[in-house]
């Protein structure tokens, strides 16, 4: 009879453990989300990530259809990163983007003309269920912190660094992403102060984020270090 007891009362505490992790457990939500990243300083290709429903949307992009050394398939439709402007102008000045240039007409005359940037590949991937879930999750992590500060550059870095913003729910949130080579030539104490220095630039669970969605599409936007 004491064992039955004892059994039971086991069984009274496991049931109580799980429910309240059950209780505490975050579901995640359905959520739309946009992803922009940019090379600062590269001249060539942005990738753009859209979680739309179930369809895992990714576009590189150029600067300028007409300019660009890779061959454009469409136009890309600028107006899907102006929320991201909005929240920060110096994203612009970031990628480089412009809305007007400089061209000539059929008498060589000089005219201002819209720059058009184009599509260079898209990926479309339908997640299954269980995919979803897991990004939704992913995504989860990121909002439960407070949105980023205002966006800033990351000073004094070597060669050009690689910046990644998102859009979810109207608030943005960023992060930089190093190469994988960036501490290679750094003792182990200049590494350790390098990557205090940076740490304040780095949202880990934002470039998780990338990294999953990257690994579902298997598509790479960027060599960097998630």
């Amino acid at each position: 009879m004491m064992n039955i007891f004892k059994i039971s009362a086991c069984i009274f505490i496991i049931m109580i453990l799980f429910i309240g992790s059950s209780c505490n457990r975050v579901e995640p939500e359905p959520r739309n989300a946009r992803i922009l990243i940019a090379t600062h300083g590269m001249l060539g290709f942005n990738t753009l990530i859209q979680l739309d429903d179930n369809m895992l949307i990714v576009t590189l992009f150029s600067f300028d259809e007409r300019s660009s050394m890779f061959e454009s398939i469409g136009t890309f439709d600028d107006t899907l990163l102006e929320d991201f402007f909005t929240q920060s102008p110096l994203i612009k000045n970031i990628m480089g983007f412009i809305d007007r240039g400089i061209a000539r007409d059929a008498n060589n005359a000089m005219i201002v003309v819209p720059v058009n940037r184009g599509i260079i590949e898209q990926v479309e991937t339908e997640l299954s269920q269980a995919q979803l879930e897991n990004v939704w999750m992913l995504i989860e992590n990121i909002v439960q912190n407070e949105p980023d500060m205002e966006f800033r550059t990351v000073p004094f870095i070597r060669g050009s660094p690689t910046y990644v913003w998102a859009m979810i729910d109207d608030n943005m949130y960023w992060s930089w992403s190093y190469p994988s080579d960036y501490f290679d030539y750094l003792t182990r104490s200049e590494r350790r102060e390098e990557e205090q220095r940076i740490a304040p630039f780095i949202n880990r669970d934002l470039l998780r984020l990338v990294a999953e969605l990257n690994h579902l599409s298997q598509h790479s936007t960027h060599p960097t270090q998630w």
